[in-house]
């Protein structure tokens, strides 16, 4: 295929250098120079406007930080939907509410021209690899007509409904990563400032029902060695628990836990804003006065802790 990719940022750039890798003719745009820069070192080529880019693609793409940004590229003039051709797909991967995404798609069915909305999970490193999963929200013929580029992004994509539902279902699930977390960050606390051992916490958690990969893969592969790295920034993590609990409000739910959550990561972003979402581990050992490390990188367990976990 020939693919627009618009947005060349963490997440951007990895997937298109993705379709690349996987033979598709791929034209990128980003404001970035330095971004667009890279892309050129993968085999893309450049676009000079958003509208070169749309009008490039059997299928155009955009991997963009807000609703608001995506509306302004895809609806706004010389955007995409000024530029795209009629056969063409709209594919949005960006993490943006429901409500805007089928505003968005209006204006196109409106044009005859088809949207799908595909929000990416799983690490950067995953979607270097072309390992993504992707939830896909959109007419079944209209997602068939990007399969090509979805498969060379990803490992799954989920059908999760009609337009919108991939931005409904990736908005739950990291309601449920940021909750998640925010409790383990918490537990750990308690347990290390009580004298466990952090072998200790993370077997007894391995053994019993509050057994969860946040746990048991996602700190220990970064943040108990004392790795904050962007990987997933806190700032957007913060925005997603922002539209989360804004589309809870929408239905009518109400979703305190969600509401402390948003709390929390907004003490994070006030401190570490460019930091991975994870260093609300370490935020909260700078607050209390406790270390969660492995041997070897830095103090493992409160003051009177020290194990390295055989397992992990």
């Amino acid at each position: 295929m020939r693919i627009g990719f618009i947005g060349l940022g963490n997440l951007g750039l990895p997937l298109a250098a993705s379709a690349v890798r996987g033979g598709h003719r791929t034209m990128g745009f980003d404001i970035n120079g330095d971004r667009l820069e890279i892309f050129l070192e993968h085999g893309g080529i450049a676009a000079g406007t958003v509208s070169d880019a749309a009008g490039y693609g059997e299928a155009v793409v955009t991997v963009l930080p807000d609703a608001a940004d995506v509306e302004a590229v895809a609806l706004g003039r010389g955007g995409i939907l000024d530029s795209m051709t009629k056969n063409s797909v709209y594919v949005d991967m960006s993490t943006i509410d429901p409500h805007s995404t089928r505003r968005i798609g209006a204006a196109f069915a409106e044009r005859g021209m088809e949207m799908i909305d595909a929000p990416v999970a799983r690490s950067l490193e995953m979607a270097w690899a072309g390992n993504s999963l992707l939830m896909v929200g959109g007419k079944p013929a209209a997602i068939e007509r990007a399969r090509p580029f979805l498969d060379a992004v990803s490992e799954l994509a989920i059908h999760c409904g009609p337009l919108g539902n991939g931005a409904a279902t990736k908005l739950t699930n990291n309601f449920l990563a940021n909750g998640i977390l925010a409790v383990a960050v918490e537990a750990l606390g308690i347990g290390l400032m009580s004298g466990l051992t952090l072998e200790t916490i993370l077997e007894t958690v391995r053994l019993t029902g509050t057994s969860n990969r946040m746990m048991l893969e996602n700190l220990p592969a970064h943040a108990f060695r004392g790795e904050f790295e962007p990987g997933f920034r806190s700032a957007l993590a913060h925005k997603d628990q922002r539209l989360a609990c804004g589309l809870a409000e929408s239905h009518g739910l109400h979703a305190p836990l969600g509401a402390a959550t948003l709390e929390v990561l907004s003490d994070l972003v006030a401190a570490h804003p460019d930091h991975d979402l994870s260093a609300m581990l370490k935020h909260r050992e700078d607050q209390a006065g406790f270390s969660a490390r492995f041997a070897g990188s830095e103090q493992t367990g409160g003051p009177m802790a020290r194990s390295t976990p055989s397992y992990c």
